[in-house]
């Protein structure tokens, strides 16, 4: 007999015994059943938390990683442009080097120009 039998018996109080002794029976199954059910709902609830600290330890990873990745980037952009301003330092002295030479290049043709002068002065002055 099952809980959704709703027949009268009439009959001896030995027959109303089996039938409660049926129904505790039924109620405890429903019991057991229910149980394994929540059972089955906590199992899978802690599987759920278990793949959420799972996840999100991967999206800790994973932000670890991409802030290592923009340091390094950071890092290799500082480089560069320490480089590249250690190549215009060196550009700079190669100007002012150049500069230099030029300088002592225009004093030197200077004074040829004024020494080529005082000897075709001392010329005109002998050829008087």
């Amino acid at each position: 007999m099952t809980m959704t039998d709703t027949r009268i018996t009439t009959g001896s109080s030995a027959d109303r015994l089996v039938t409660v002794a049926d129904l505790q029976h039924e109620l405890d199954k429903e019991r057991r059943l229910t149980d394994s059910r929540f059972a089955e709902a906590a199992s899978r609830t802690e599987m759920l938390d278990y793949r959420i600290i799972g996840v999100d330890r991967k999206l800790d990873d994973f932000k670890a990683e991409t802030f290592r990745r923009f340091e390094q980037v950071d890092q290799k952009i500082d480089d560069l442009k320490s480089e590249t301003f250690r190549r215009f330092d060196q550009v700079d002295k190669r100007f002012d080097a150049l500069d230099i030479r030029l300088r002592s290049n225009k004093t030197l043709a200077v004074m040829s120009l004024t020494a080529a002068a005082s000897i075709a002065s001392v010329a005109i002055t002998l050829l008087k």
